[in-house]
């Protein structure tokens, strides 16, 4: 059985094809997955859901990936999840606004699945430094 069985993960991704595989890459990984198709929705979720971590892509209608990666952390109730932003902005300037929402980690599309869930499970299992 893997540590990260009962993981819960929330993907906020407008992409249903993004999503999809992501879902499937968690899934197989052994982690239940949840997803909203943009901020708003998400945090609509985090509401119903106990979740262990988000993975939120960036550029999203409603309310976009800086935006809701900001209101979680700062929130009492959920600024300890670990949230991973995931986005084809590769910019500088793009890179330090995901640091200033609090992102815990930056992933650029397209990513390999492998360091996709390296970055996961070392922020579930606090190995992140």
């Amino acid at each position: 059985m893997k540590a990260h069985q009962h993981k819960h993960i929330l993907i906020a991704e407008d992409s249903h094809v993004q999503a999809a595989g992501l879902t499937r890459i968690l899934e197989q990984a052994g982690f239940s997955v949840v997803r909203a198709e943009h901020g708003l929705e998400a945090l609509d979720l985090l509401q119903k859901e106990q979740v262990d971590l988000v993975i939120s892509d960036v550029i999203m209608p409603k309310m976009d990936g800086y935006t809701f990666c900001k209101t979680i952390k700062t929130n009492e109730l959920y600024k300890h999840i670990p949230v991973i932003l995931v986005t084809s902005l590769s910019e500088p300037a793009d890179i330090i606004r995901g640091i200033e929402s609090g992102a815990d980690s930056f992933i650029p599309k397209p990513y390999k699945a492998d360091f996709l869930l390296e970055r996961v499970e070392a922020h579930l299992s606090g190995n992140i430094g």
